[in-house]
């Protein structure tokens, strides 16, 4: 059996920031998922780099692409964002994508999970406003769509209290794994 023929399940956890992923994930990782770490948190955490400088978004897409060629076929995988999300943040800055597109297999990604905007939460870290997040929102969405991804709404839900929200998102996203599981096995 060649790599290709191998199961891939690979789940993408997306969305602008101060959407809820970070804690969303949170609670797949606790969850038992294995949960692949989203590389621009990490590249702005470690202090190599900030987003005021132009190659911030070159190192976040080398860190990205080393992650997912790592990763063993046949295991379920859930993504704190992927490659094709600095497609979204390239137009965001008005950058060529080209050489990006080339390098994106949409069919490794077996479910995108959008997670709605909500209110904007200052982490300390990203420095976007609301009208920026919920231009990244909208871009996000575009470009998932235009590599032939079906994205997966998780709204945010601000009528209730932030633990029952999570726990109704993570309902959301389990059902869904197990729709893509059964549809992976089948093919």
């Amino acid at each position: 059996m060649n790599a290709g023929s191998h199961l891939r399940v690979w789940i993408v956890i997306t969305g602008a920031p101060s959407s809820g992923k970070t804690t969303l994930l949170r609670e797949l990782k606790r969850r038992g998922y294995a949960v692949v770490s989203e590389s621009a948190r990490e590249v702005l955490e470690s202090g190599e780099l900030d987003e005021s400088r132009s190659d911030v978004q070159t190192l976040i897409e080398e860190r990205q692409q080393a992650k997912e060629q790592q990763i063993p076929p046949g295991q379920v995988i859930v993504l704190d964002r992927a490659l094709p999300d600095s497609l979204a943040y390239r137009r965001l800055g008005g950058l060529d994508a080209s050489d990006l597109r080339a390098l994106i297999r949409p069919e490794r990604y077996a479910a995108v999970f959008m997670c709605g905007f909500g209110q904007h939460i200052a982490d300390g870290l990203r420095k976007d406003d609301v009208e920026r997040a919920r231009e990244i929102e909208r871009l996000l969405r575009e470009v998932y769509l235009e590599i032939g991804c079906r994205v997966i709404d998780l709204p945010w839900f601000t009528a209730e209290d932030p633990a029952t929200g999570v726990a109704r998102r993570l309902a959301l996203i389990e059902e869904e794994l197990g729709i893509a599981l059964r549809n992976k096995a089948a093919r």
